[in-house]
């Protein structure tokens, strides 16, 4: 009988203990429940942050680009060919520049096809068309010396500016003047120039003036 109530008492002991493991299993259980929790609420703040700081430097780095842009459009020069500075009005350091100021030119590297422009007074413009031949007389090298450069009339603008239309001249043969000469070729080269608007002979221009008379009257 002793031993069988000593039994009892160490199966009402267990009993205890497992009571007490479970409660413990229950308690752990309810931790990692929180845990979870904290785990799921440290991600969300984790990809809420890293979002928020992902456009924050997103935005800094737009803002540092415009920035550098301001800054280059502000302070630096850039041409969208290679070439060779030429400065005309900067001359030294320091030198004080205004917005609008031709500072510097250009001069290309490879030699690309010569282009006039030309102005034309809007009176008589009316005659002109693409295609008709233009004589070039350039002011650095004299016509009488030099000779006269051919060229062709390629486009007329559309709209005149202080009464005067842009035409743009070709030359097929380049600066090769009817004497044969090879003209240098210089950036900016001024001259006059006479387009051709009908060819005829000199006794067909004298006549032209009383044809004219005779068909108003």
């Amino acid at each position: 009988q002793a031993e069988i109530d000593q039994s009892k008492s160490h199966l009402i002991q267990k009993k205890g203990s497992l009571i007490g493991a479970k409660i413990n299993l229950e308690n752990v259980q309810m931790q990692l429940n929180q845990l979870q929790i904290s785990i799921l609420d440290l991600q969300s703040e984790y990809h809420r942050s890293y979002w928020q700081l992902t456009d924050n430097i997103s935005r800094s780095l737009d803002a540092l680009s415009n920035q550098l842009d301001y800054w280059k459009k502000s302070h630096t020069f850039r041409s969208p060919n290679e070439g060779i500075v030429s400065f005309t009005k900067v001359w030294a350091s320091n030198q004080f520049v205004t917005a609008g100021d031709l500072v510097m030119s250009i001069l290309p590297l490879k030699e690309e096809k010569i282009i006039g422009k030309m102005e034309i007074p809007a009176s008589g413009s009316g005659k002109i068309r693409i295609g008709q031949e233009v004589i070039i007389k350039l002011d650095n090298y004299p016509y009488m010396e030099f000779g006269i450069v051919k060229g062709v009339v390629s486009s007329i603008s559309l709209v005149p500016v202080n009464d005067m239309y842009i035409a743009e001249i070709t030359m097929p043969d380049g600066l090769r003047s009817n004497y044969g000469e090879v003209i240098p070729f210089n950036q900016e080269m001024n001259g006059d120039a006479d387009i051709i608007i009908e060819d005829m002979s000199l006794f067909e221009r004298f006549l032209q003036p009383v044809r004219s008379a005779i068909k108003r009257k």
